[in-house]
This record gives structure tokens, sequence and C-alpha cells, in this order.
């Protein structure tokens, strides 16, 4: 959420904000405008209210007659009722300025004046195995690695079986990030719920906008789209001591997304599904360091990729692809050598303020000051679009499956994986 005291109040910042997220036009500004200056000239008549309150309550304290008392609770009654007015008005203003801030995208970071996404680096540490690989889909169901049909059968579309080497393979990709960034990255493993109510949506930035993409159960449970949204109202309604900061934390969990409307070479096999498997990275920090954490973020993702010799690139997303509730974002982008193209294997997004005013996730200084935190998250990485570049770079000619070196302790010590059909 918005500043809105800056949005109001600052004049260089509102017209950045205009220029980069609403093209110059930010029409909502007005009625924004008028409802904060509404609501803060309420609040002054209601303050005035009751230091009228105080003072009738020391004067009927004060004195003993009987017709002065009685004057000064009149008064008081009808002091009282209108401060009962003026907090029913002002309820209904601020309700009606959050729904409107509620919708409005996070503010972009200064340093992203491009429009357009740019590539800032490429690795090309790795060959495929075979000259021209089959791509995952016809490569996996070729040699009964990855089973569509029985998937369509039991869930329908959007859904797939993975079976023997393919299945061990997701189980090592997620055990060797863990490890990775708990014991090299220093996160603290978490185990989280993959049901959260609207509300942990809401603060994470998703909802309302987004609701339509989110799988919806009974009793206010969603299903996760994403374990950032768990990660992030770890600490929903809390302070924190700075000198703990920054917090670190990293899960294993599945997402469950919609994906309506998603056509295209990047969407077929197990790229975008309904349920997938992702290794999510989160910090909460401070706002002087949120910067560089965003680029350490970024290395420790790509750490994954250069442990399994998987080329990638860098982009430096644009303000035309910026998301809702990031200020400046990375995408980590695998290259895919059967289709000859890259495919998006982790966004790493710095979100400043904008989710921690949501979740009312504060820090506190030392001489006792509190600020809201900054947050931070990154794939780290995808598991199932990770295994889609090591169907493709790690088969081989007979149908068996290479297992990249850093991943042999987590399958049994094996080098070469074969299909169970052979």
């Amino acid at each position: 959420m918005l500043d809105i005291d800056k949005l109001i109040n600052d004049p260089e910042f509102r017209q950045h904000y205009a220029n980069t997220r609403h093209k110059g036009n930010f029409s909502k500004f007005p009625h924004l405008r008028d409802l904060y200056q509404a609501k803060k000239e309420l609040l002054l008549q209601v303050n005035q209210k009751k230091q009228v309150r105080n003072t009738l309550a020391k004067l009927f304290a004060e004195n003993q007659d009987a017709e002065l008392r009685s004057d000064f609770v009149a008064k008081a009654k009808f002091n009282n009722n209108d401060i009962k007015e003026f907090d029913k008005q002002i309820s209904a203003l601020h309700q009606s300025l959050q729904k409107h801030l509620l919708a409005l995208p996070n503010a972009i970071h200064p340093s992203v004046t491009h429009i357009d996404d740019q590539v800032v680096s490429e690795w090309h540490g790795g060959t495929s195995i075979v000259p021209q690989p089959l791509d995952h889909k016809t490569f996996g169901s070729k040699y009964d690695y990855i089973d569509f049909s029985a998937a369509t059968n039991m869930s329908g579309t959007g859904f797939a079986v993975l079976k023997g080497a393919a299945a061990l393979l997701q189980r090592a990709l997620a055990q060797f990030m863990l490890d990775t960034h708990t014991c090299q990255h220093g996160y603290e493993e978490l185990s989280v719920p993959y049901m959260v109510h609207y509300q942990s949506l809401e603060g994470n930035g998703l909802f309302p906008k987004f609701q339509d993409d989110v799988y919806a159960l009974k009793d206010n449970l969603y299903m996760i789209p994403t374990a950032e949204v768990s990660l992030a109202n770890m600490i929903r309604n809390t302070t924190l001591a700075a000198a703990v900061l920054p917090c670190k934390f990293v899960t294993h969990t599945p997402c469950f997304r919609r994906e309506s409307g998603s056509y295209g070479l990047l969407t077929k096999g197990i790229i975008r599904q309904h349920q997938f498997e992702k290794v999510e990275l989160f910090q909460f920090t401070t706002p002087e360091n949120s910067d560089s954490t965003l680029e350490s973020i970024v290395t420790q993702a790509c750490a994954i990729l250069v442990a399994l010799k998987l080329p990638y690139r860098i982009l430096q997303l644009g303000q035309k692809e910026l998301g809702f509730t990031a200020m400046k974002t990375y995408d980590i982008e695998i290259y895919l050598p059967s289709q000859k193209q890259y495919m998006e294997v982790s966004s790493c997004s710095n979100c400043g303020d904008f989710q921690a005013r949501r979740l009312q996730a504060k820090y506190k200084q030392a001489q006792g000051t509190s600020h809201f935190l900054h947050t931070l998250n990154g794939s780290g990485l995808a598991i199932g679009r990770t295994l889609v570049a090591i169907l493709e770079y790690y088969q081989t000619a007979h149908g068996d499956i290479v297992v990249p070196e850093v991943l042999r302790k987590y399958c049994h010590n094996q080098e070469i994986l074969s299909s169970i059909s052979k």
C-alpha cells in the first residue's frame, strides 16, 4: 500500500508515480485527495470535541453545584453524540480511502527509468548432452517420465504426473535448493500452511486485484498461489527490534494457480500448470539495506543454476512489465535449446514498504522510533521449470537422464537414471 501522506503532500513523488504507473494520467488522484482532506478535517473536529469532553469532565469533578453539574452532563451528552457521529463518518471515509489505496500498484524504484525489459547479464556455462534435444514434453511422454493422460483423467487439464526418475529429480532439486539456501546463504527453513485466509492475501498484495487467479475454498480459506504469501505474513502486526534484521526465510511448497487464458510454447507440458512446486526466498530488512538485499537474492538464486550448469540470463524488468507489488524486479531465465528461447525460472523483487504497510510489519530503532520494514522475495527456484531444463540438457539419445553432479547424493548416488518402462 502506498504512503497516502507522501502521495498527497509530495508533488515530486506524485508526479513520478503518475508518469511511471499511470502514463502521466493519474485520474484517481482528485478523488483520493478529497477523501484524504475530508478525513483530515473530521479528525480535527473530533479532536476538538474530545478536548471539550475532557474540559467538561474536569469541570464536573471540580464543581459540587448540582445545577452546574447537571448542565455539564447535558453538554457532555450532546458533545458525545457529535463524537459518535464524527467517528462514523471518519470510519466510512477511512474504509473508502483504504479501498482505493488497495487497488493502486506500488511506486516504481527511481533507478527503473527504462520502459522495456533489459538484459543485464548472461551465463553460458553448460551445453546439452545431445546436439538437438527433444523438448521436455515430448521426451517425458516418449520415455514415460511424465504422464499427462493420467493427470487429465483425475484432475483435468493443467496437471501432470511425474514418474520414476522425474519424480526423484523433482524431490532432489527441492532438497538441493533448500540445503544451499540454508547452509550457504543463511536462510531459516520454514514449513508453512498451504491454505491462508483473505486477509493474508490482501496483506501480501495479491487481493483484491488478483482474486480470480486463486483457488477459493470454504471458511475464508484460499490455496496459496505462491509461498510468498505465507512468508510475508510471518511478521504481520509485529514490530521487530532492528538488531534482529534481516529476517531471512525459505520454504518449499506446492503452489496453486488458475492460470486462465495462458497459451503459447512456454505454457506447454509442465511449464505452466495449476499446481507446481517452488522454493521461495523472503527477507524482511531495513530501507537502507533493501537495494543491496535484492542484488544478493538474485545472486543466491543464480547460484543454483550455476551449480546445475544450466545457462541463464538476468533481465531487469522495465516500467511496462513491473508487477503490482514490486518497485524493482529481476527475472532469471533459463535457455531452452529445444525451443531456442528463454523461460523464466525465478522472479526476484524489492517491494519496499508496500507490503509492510498492508501487513503492519515494522521495526524499532534502538532509540525507540518505529518504521515500516522493507520486504523482498524471489524464487530459489521454480522446481518444475528447473526440471524442464534438466530434462532437456541432461537427456541422452537412448532416453536416459544423466544426473547433475550436485544432485547425485539426493538420487541414491546414481549417475544415470532410466525410465521404469525401458
